[in-house]
């Protein structure tokens, strides 16, 4: 595109344009990297498990059920006012 052969109208609206797809893209990238952070998280956290013993696994599993009941009890159950 030659920028030199166009008008101060044109060239403007080529930028507002340019700045709207951008912007779209960066929204895009966002997205993917929650996704991927996650995903990678939860790879890192798999080969925590797989590294673990049978033993650490069941105090690990008592563990978060009892956070997971203490949560619940400051949130409330779910569905109820």
């Amino acid at each position: 595109m030659n920028y030199e052969a166009m008008t101060l109208p044109e060239l403007e609206k080529e930028k507002q344009e340019l700045d709207k797809k951008r912007a779209g893209i960066k929204a895009e990238q966002l997205k993917i990297c929650a996704v991927l952070e996650k995903r990678v998280d939860e790879k890192k956290v798999k080969e925590k498990i797989d590294g673990m013993t049978d033993k650490e696994k069941a105090i690990a599993a008592q563990v978060l059920g009892a956070k997971a009941i203490v949560s619940e009890e400051a949130v409330g159950e779910p569905g109820t006012k």
